[in-house]
């Protein structure tokens, strides 16, 4: 800390206002990009540096404050000796970082001046000449009420993940529509009823489910973003509570991080839900997977006279195949933010056309086979397409401006419209006149429900527009 100079020598006072000069006090810069470093720097510090934009974190010693996705400062919450230009704080994050490669360290205590403001008008103050709404930090101080929004604005960080209204008008729709009435690994489990009205009431059981869904997954998230965002409740939980910490850049660590703290009796519950939950998704998916490449492949293209058991000892091996191959791809994602919404984004690819060639040959008589098949093909390269601007894939070049930048749902959703076009036009083409031979006939019939079906359908649709209306 040398040829240290006071910036205000004395205390300055005005109408509502006092100021004067912290000194001297240590501030350190952190710099890194490495996942491992803000592990590194919560373990030496016991503290967690911010994650989002001009957020900060507060300990007993030491307060972290944001500056960049890979930049923070680091400053002591007591004043040091001004003769010293050693500090444990620095040395220890030499030690545990720099020279481990994880990051760089830098002491800038004579280059910043920390002053500290008293009055009854700070916010007032800060908000003349700053962007950001200090009225909002203080009253919702403490508090994440913006965790539990449904419906975001433009400006937003998560807009791309979440589209505002786009979500209840959007691509959610086919997103939804895809996964829980075209899809055969969750299909089959409803086909496997005795009868109709048991397969209903399965439905109406899961639908039931699925409200309960925020409950016991959204919430122990924004639990986990509380916690570890507070030092006093982080520094509550000891040691374990450094370990594996989640962050925005890993969220997926959340869950099995609360995990941690449960008592033992349902720290065991919740790991046999989780392995029972793992192995019936896997079996579904087997089974699915070998029913789809037996029935639709083998049987049709490879081996149309092959016996039962030919098919069902073809089907075991088309299903080790893709234990074999899930395995190995497994690790691949490693490096990921967050599974499931990778697996929702990029099955979005295909999704989109697939939805489109059902809804169409269902409910329209004119729909061909041609037309079904350019349609589902055609939506893989227009998915594609609108993935191009998002990723960044063109970044810099000439044909960076033709790619548009969407949210993935709103991309789903206009792939599925652009895919019926297609399918549309085909079909018209083929059958101007007259209903395609195969035309589906759907009569009233199809449709008919039970009394407990229609009555508990409607409860939750109710309870869905609730949970919208007070979440929006």
């Amino acid at each position: 800390m040398s040829n240290y100079n006071q910036a205000l020598p004395k205390q300055k006072s005005f109408q509502d206002l006092q100021m004067n000069e912290i000194k001297p006090v240590m501030k350190l810069i952190l710099r890194g990009k490495k996942r491992e470093f803000i592990s590194a720097v919560g373990k030496s510090l016991n503290m967690l540096l911010p994650t989002e934009a001009n957020t900060s974190t507060q300990g007993d010693k030491l307060t972290a404050l944001w500056l960049s996705p890979d930049e923070w400062m680091i400053f002591s919450n007591e004043t040091v000796n001004a003769d010293s230009n050693n500090y444990e704080i620095e040395e220890l994050l030499r030690k545990n970082i720099s020279k481990l490669n994880l990051g760089a360290i830098t002491d800038v205590t004579d280059q910043f001046v920390m002053i500290n403001l008293k009055g009854n008008k700070i916010y007032e103050l800060f908000q003349t000449g700053s962007p950001f709404n200090f009225n909002n930090f203080q009253n919702k101080k403490g508090a994440v009420p913006e965790r539990f929004d449904m419906i975001l604005e433009k400006s937003n960080p998560e807009y791309m993940n979440l589209p505002g209204i786009g979500v209840l008008i959007g691509g959610m729709w086919i997103a939804n529509l895809y996964y829980w009435g075209f899809n055969q690994y969750i299909i089959q489990r409803t086909l496997a009823a005795k009868s109709l009205e048991e397969s209903q009431k399965g439905i109406l059981f899961a639908a039931g489910l699925k409200m309960i869904i925020p409950l016991i997954v959204v919430i122990p998230g924004i639990a986990a973003y509380v916690i570890v965002n507070d030092p006093n409740l982080l520094a509550s939980l000891g040691e374990a509570g450094m370990a594996n910490l989640p962050s925005a850049e890993q969220a997926d660590k959340a869950y099995p991080w609360l995990m941690q703290f449960l008592p033992t009796g349902l720290k065991g519950v919740a790991v046999a839900a989780l392995a029972a939950a793992i192995v019936s998704s896997l079996a579904s998916m087997l089974n699915s997977t070998a029913t789809i490449f037996t029935m639709d492949i083998y049987k049709q293209l490879i081996n149309k006279e092959a016996s039962e058991s030919k098919t069902v000892n073809v089907g075991r091996l088309s299903a080790f195949v893709a234990l074999i191959i899930a395995s190995i791809m497994a690790p691949l994602l490693g490096g990921i933010d967050q599974a499931f919404q990778f697996i929702q984004e990029y099955t979005g690819i295909v999704s989109p056309g697939i939805l489109s060639v059902f809804v169409l040959g269902l409910f329209w008589k004119k729909t061909s086979n041609k037309g079904a098949i350019y349609g589902a093909l055609t939506s893989i390269p227009i998915a594609l397409f609108f993935k191009v601007g998002p990723k960044g894939w063109m970044t810099g070049s000439a044909l960076d401006g033709i790619f548009p930048s969407l949210p993935f749902l709103d991309q789903m959703g206009i792939t599925a419209i652009l895919s019926m076009v297609v399918i549309a036009l085909v079909s018209i083409r083929e059958n101007k006149e007259n209903d395609d031979l195969k035309g589906i006939s759907l009569d009233k019939g199809v449709f008919d429900t039970s009394a407990l079906y229609n009555i508990g359908s409607f409860a939750l649709m109710i309870i869905l527009a609730g949970l919208y209306a007070f979440f929006w």
